[in-house]
């Protein structure tokens, strides 16, 4: 899911309009990040991750993780067997 663009005032207005509505708007104070060197393409982030930040591209059997698409769960991080997804605070 990408993030929130624009002027400051036209955010303001627009998460306002969606907490009016009833849904909830959670800022992410956490940041995802996957540390290329340790990653071995082993997919096992693929099959935990809810938004499909992570997904594996079938023709290049590699592993694919646009930062912008995480909601900053974390669980991709205890499912990554060599420690290779991190939580930044």
């Amino acid at each position: 899911m990408p993030g929130l663009e624009g002027r400051e005032d036209s955010i303001g207005k627009a998460l306002d309009r969606v907490r009016r509505q009833g849904a909830g708007v959670q800022l992410l104070d956490k940041d995802v990040r996957r540390d290329e060197g340790r990653c071995t393409q082993c997919g096992a982030c693929v099959t935990i991750c809810p938004p499909g930040a992570l997904w594996k591209q079938s023709d290049k059997q590699e592993v694919r993780f646009p930062p912008h698409r995480c909601i900053a769960c974390e669980l991709c991080a205890p499912a990554c067997p060599p420690r290779a997804m991190e939580v930044a605070l």
